[in-house]
């Protein structure tokens, strides 16, 4: 399972994350960040997991490979990202409509209705 969360800088996508980490979900999550650099990326999603006292070991776990820099408002610049072919379940904490992000195969399937 891979599970892309959207929003994870913010108060409800922290609170979400730091709820699937004591699930023992580390590894299955990706993150979509607005950065310009997957340092940056990881430095935001950082900040706000520690306002949900995440310890620090698990903090320094994250990858860069875990991250999808973007922006929800620009779906074009990162919806070839191949790795959004192996997400599984989306946990929209952004606020945005996600059907874009959804796997290819299963997108016409999950569009939101206008």
């Amino acid at each position: 399972m891979t599970i892309l969360i959207t929003g994870a800088t913010g108060f409800l996508g922290g609170a979400t994350t730091a709820a699937l980490l004591q699930r023992g979900l580390r590894d299955d999550l990706r993150f979509l960040i607005r950065a310009a650099t997957p340092t940056e990326g990881l430095q935001r999603l950082h900040t706000s997991l520690a306002r949900f006292e995440v310890d620090t070991a698990t903090l320094a776990r994250f990858t860069a490979s875990q991250l999808i820099l973007g922006d929800l408002t620009d779906v074009a610049a990162f919806a070839d990202d191949l790795r959004l072919d192996k997400v599984t379940r989306v946990v929209n904490c952004g606020g945005h409509r996600f059907a874009a992000l959804c796997p290819r195969r299963h997108r016409d399937g999950l569009r939101p209705e206008p």
